[in-house]
């Protein structure tokens, strides 16, 4: 497989220092060579699609590599392709077709919105209600956010509470 976006190199002699791994420097970290060529493979992939940041303390202190891929704060921190259903094969020939970062990134992001991003209903059934009305939240295709229609007695009630809020501390 190509070399994917920046090449970022960890700090191998500076192991107390906090370091992030990130799809750019995955292939850095040294616990990567204990990994089978299929996982890596794999792990760099699947990275491309979800959103993947973890630190050196976690891969060297919570992680007992004797046990991966069984370990649970492995399967908790490192990506899976089962996680990304059919997009994994695709991002896989996009990946084996060497295209730039750019080109990369675009067919990546296209790929993310015909996941599933909102599952268990967060748009539809997890929206906050205020005096029986539905609270909308940001719009990013409006750019509008929040917008509570207060009443002089809610403002009241609100600056009491902050005040009592403000006392407190």
């Amino acid at each position: 497989m190509t070399e994917l976006l920046c090449d970022t190199r960890l700090d191998t002699a500076n192991p107390s220092r906090y370091q992030a791994i990130t799809v750019s420097n995955l292939r850095r970290f040294p616990e990567w060579s204990r990994l089978t060529p299929n996982r890596r493979e794999t792990m760099q992939v699947v990275a491309h699609v979800f959103p993947f940041r973890t630190n050196t303390y976690v891969t060297r202190t919570l992680i007992d590599w004797s046990k991966v891929p069984d370990d649970p704060i492995f399967r908790l921190t490192f990506p899976y392709p089962d996680e990304s259903g059919p997009a994994y094969g695709k991002v896989r020939r996009i990946i084996e077709r060497g295209l730039d970062n750019a080109s990369l990134g675009a067919a990546i992001r296209k790929i993310r919105l015909q996941l599933n991003p909102h599952p268990a209903g967060q748009l539809s059934d997890n929206v906050p209600m205020w005096q029986g009305r539905r609270l909308e939240g940001f719009n990013t295709s409006t750019g509008r956010g929040y917008s509570i229609p207060l009443a002089r007695s809610d403002l009241s009630c609100l600056l009491c509470l902050l005040l009592l809020l403000a006392a407190v501390r």
